[in-house]
């Protein structure tokens, strides 16, 4: 079944921008502009969206802007609206359990802790596409999850995610051109480093929400 729908999970507003948790807007907001569409706010959906062609055909990006923990609402109300099946839609997000750079696609599977994925499979069920993009950190941290995730990438880590984002994007092609199971073979593999690695600086983070 092809996919037909790419979602990015997030929190909206900018407090959030540039955060380990809103990796799956910074992605999906990067396919965007390389196809330079604009984004529209849409009420039915309970989120953003837009529409790029890949592949020669239409696919439509959305970015929930129902806070992280209730993604599922967007995304149902997208399923609903256009009668999709969960296997056609393939959703962007932070995994902990992969370091910054990394990433690994899935056809299903448990939240693994990710609240946002948990509301997904409570509300259209577990088997979508996941596109999970590595945020975690290889040093120990004291932090709790919830400020770990709500911090910002040191500035090793961000050189990190920007030195792999063409072969995020060029994944997201992949699995609309090829297919999610095709694509995993390609996709799951090691990733690149920065190019000028630099001392770490920083790692700002805001005050805790509930809305994760």
């Amino acid at each position: 079944m092809s996919v037909r729908v790419i979602v990015g999970l997030g929190n909206p507003g900018p407090r959030y921008d540039g955060t380990r948790h809103n990796i799956g807007f910074h992605i999906i907001d990067a396919l965007a502009q390389a196809a330079g569409v604009n984004w529209r706010d849409e009420p039915r959906y309970r989120a953003h969206t837009t529409t790029v062609t890949l592949n020669n055909r239409p696919v439509l990006l959305a970015k929930p802007q129902t806070y992280m923990n209730a993604s599922g609402r967007a995304v149902g109300e997208i399923c609903r609206y256009l009668k999709l099946q969960p296997a056609e839609i393939c959703v962007v997000y932070d995994e902990l359990q992969i370091p910054v750079g990394g990433l690994k696609v899935s056809l299903q599977g448990g939240p693994g802790g990710h609240n946002g994925i948990a509301d997904l499979i409570q509300r259209i069920g577990p088997k979508f596409v996941r596109f999970r993009i590595g945020v975690g950190s290889e040093e120990k941290t004291s932090e709790t999850l919830t400020d770990f995730v709500l911090s910002r990438f040191t500035d090793v880590e961000r050189a990190t995610v920007e030195a792999n984002l063409v072969r995020y994007l060029d994944g997201l092609r992949m699995i609309i051109a090829q297919g999610p199971v095709l694509a995993m073979n390609s996709l799951n593999q090691k990733p690149k480093p920065p190019p000028e690695p630099h001392e770490p600086h920083g790692n700002e983070k805001l005050p805790r929400d509930d809305h994760l």
